[in-house]
């Protein structure tokens, strides 16, 4: 014999269809968080036509600045290097391939803690000979937490559409869910790009704010009332 088991409120209806009937509902769940974290590759771009120069020049530029960086705050685990290329750079000339330079990267992918300080300390770097500053992303070191959130406001939002659903077409949902799937999970880091002049203010750069976004899929149980 089919054993059937209903939540609260189908106790109330002794008198109920007992008909299996799912529903399908979708849910969204949107918070907005202000960044406690943000990352930017700092380093330095150098040319020359002699390729043991434009090392030197290379070496001696990147460690100011990693010294630049250490001295405002920047702990080594928070530096990891980026981009190192050695790249020769050529002129065409009346159709010929015509060496020119040979031209060096060497960038840093820094983690930045203190958001109130990331103008400072791209300032600084800046004034020890960096010449790259870009690709700053604003974003939280653990976004997981908040986004369990989002799960939360999604789930109830799917089970309110069920309830309306319910009233509309006078039957009776269950309240626990046969299954919750989630659909979507949406993280977006905020990008910012660095406008570097000379000024004797500190580089503003606004950190904005985060949207962490969930989708659930709900499906539950409903019955047609027969009273």
């Amino acid at each position: 014999m089919q054993r059937y088991f209903y939540n609260y409120p189908y106790l109330r209806y002794p008198n109920t269809n007992i008909k299996n009937n799912l529903m399908t509902v979708y849910g969204k769940g949107n918070i907005k968080v202000k960044p406690d974290i943000a990352t930017a590759s700092i380093g330095v771009v150098v040319e020359n036509k002699d390729l043991s120069v434009a090392q030197a020049q290379s070496i001696e530029k990147a460690n100011k600045i990693l010294d630049t960086l250490k001295r405002m705050g920047i702990k080594e685990r928070d530096i990891q290097t980026e981009n190192y290329t050695i790249t020769p750079e050529y002129d065409y000339i009346e159709g010929k391939q015509v060496f020119r330079t040979y031209k060096i990267t060497n960038t840093f992918r820094v983690t930045l803690r203190e958001l109130s300080r990331i103008g400072e300390i791209i300032d600084a770097a800046v004034a020890s000979g960096a010449n790259v500053v870009n690709n700053i992303t604003f974003t939280i070191e653990n976004p997981e937490k908040y986004y369990n959130q989002a799960l939360k406001i999604a789930v109830r939002n799917a089970l309110e559409k069920a309830r309306e659903l319910g009233d509309t077409l006078n039957v009776i949902v269950n309240n626990t869910p046969i299954r919750i799937i989630e659909e979507r999970q949406e993280y977006r880091p905020v990008y910012r790009q660095a406008v570097l002049a000379a000024s004797t203010e500190a580089t503003p750069i606004m950190e904005g704010v985060i949207e962490i976004n969930a989708e659930v899929k709900v499906i539950l149980n409903y019955l047609a009332k027969t009273f």
